[in-house]
């Protein structure tokens, strides 16, 4: 149990530790959320995918420009990127969701 929460408790004590490098201990929770979810696709599931940095990549510019143009709340660029990166994900699962089940062998 510890070990899977090391990665959270070394960025939690960064972040009391070093309260002036904030900035970097944002990125690296980043790097670290994107880093789980890749282990978890690849290692845990086995499956060869690197689609979700599709979306980190879609909620990061969506963040980022909420944050330049309209607002500067962390809260609400968090919840805009979230249905920004939730929107992809419904464009492409039904782009190509629909195709890859229709594209199956007959038996």
């Amino acid at each position: 149990m510890i070990a899977r929460l090391t990665p959270w408790l070394l960025a939690l004590g960064f972040y009391f530790a070093f309260a002036e490098q904030l900035a970097l201990g944002t990125n690296v929770l980043v790097m670290i959320l994107l880093t789980l979810s890749l282990d978890l696709c690849l290692g845990r599931a086995g499956i060869l995918t690197l689609g979700q940095s599709a979306f980190f990549g879609m909620g990061a510019y969506v963040a980022g420009i909420v944050a330049l143009r309209v607002t500067e709340d962390p809260l609400i660029g968090l919840a805009v990127a979230t249905l920004a990166s939730a929107a992809l994900g419904a464009l492409t699962g039904a782009e190509y969701g629909a195709s890859l089940v229709d594209s199956s062998p007959e038996a």
